[in-house]
């Protein structure tokens, strides 16, 4: 596995290197990881100015990542956008706050390009300083030790039962009307697909769709959708996520699973696309 810094550009600026920019503080350091977990590379560090942005290529092995960035207080808050070689996204954090971070379980090898984005400086005209980091592994930071950890254990022990493996997976959020969508492309077979927030108080839908064509639906008032559904060729489904109403706010943190009945060795388990 193996990764490069491909481009730095800014928002309002002409491009530069904005590992060469002085912050006003030193870049954060990387919290203690988990044991099991390890660096991907070395932590990149750098700075940025209101609203710019720093790209980054991976080129990753199949296998559970967490990507997690940290940045100082006067960079106010840090966008993460992960996406493939295609442009489709992957996984996103919005950045409301200065530590994004994201969990991706990649099925085959992958080089993915990676997004950060600064928002609103709290000193202006003064960058903020950013640490940005992958490992392997799926619990090496302690703000991914929180109750969608245990959501994902429920189902992976439901789904260890029956004769079904785990194809993806995925943690994210759903934040005021905005639907979460997330395109695959997968293999013949027979599918289930399950979304839970945090929140049991949540109550949030879920839709299965092939092109245009519904394959399946969930809309029961609870905080678990599921939705069953066969493909008899290989082909791109949907399946969007909405919130019918939020327990506390305007926004919540979700799981999305899809399982599938286990096939003959030799069959694949697809890919993400856009």
């Amino acid at each position: 596995m193996v990764f490069s810094i491909t481009r730095i550009s800014t928002f309002i600026f002409s491009p530069i290197l904005v590992f060469l920019l002085t912050a006003s503080a030193p870049p954060p350091p990387v919290p203690e990881m988990a044991e099991g977990c390890e660096l991907i590379g070395e932590p990149l560090t750098g700075a940025l100015y209101s609203r710019e942005q720093a790209y980054f290529t991976f080129d990753l092995e199949a296998g559970i990542y967490t990507f997690a960035a940290w940045a100082t207080w006067d960079l106010g808050s840090l966008g993460l956008t992960i996406l493939d070689s295609d442009g489709a996204e992957l996984a996103h954090d919005d950045g409301l706050d200065n530590s994004p971070m994201k969990i991706l379980r990649l099925n085959d090898d992958l080089s993915l390009d990676i997004v950060l984005t600064a928002g609103d400086s709290l000193v202006p005209f003064e960058p903020g300083a950013f640490t940005f980091v992958v490992t392997g592994g799926e619990r090496c930071f302690e703000r991914i030790d929180d109750p969608g950890k245990g959501i994902l254990d429920d189902w992976a022990a439901i789904i260890s039962e029956g004769n079904e493996e785990i194809v993806y997976w995925v943690f994210d959020d759903l934040s005021g009307e905005e639907s979460l969508v997330l395109n695959y492309r997968l293999d013949p077979g027979s599918y289930f697909a399950a979304a839970e927030t945090i929140d049991h108080d949540d109550d949030i839908d879920m839709y299965i769709r092939q092109g245009d064509l519904m394959l399946s639906m969930d809309e029961y008032p609870n905080n678990y959708p599921v939705c069953y559904f066969d493909l008899t060729e290989t082909t791109v489904i949907s399946i969007t996520v909405e919130s019918w109403e939020y327990a506390v706010g305007i926004q919540t943190a979700v799981i999305v699973v899809v399982a599938r009945k286990i096939p003959a060795p030799e069959s694949r388990t697809g890919e993400r696309v856009e």
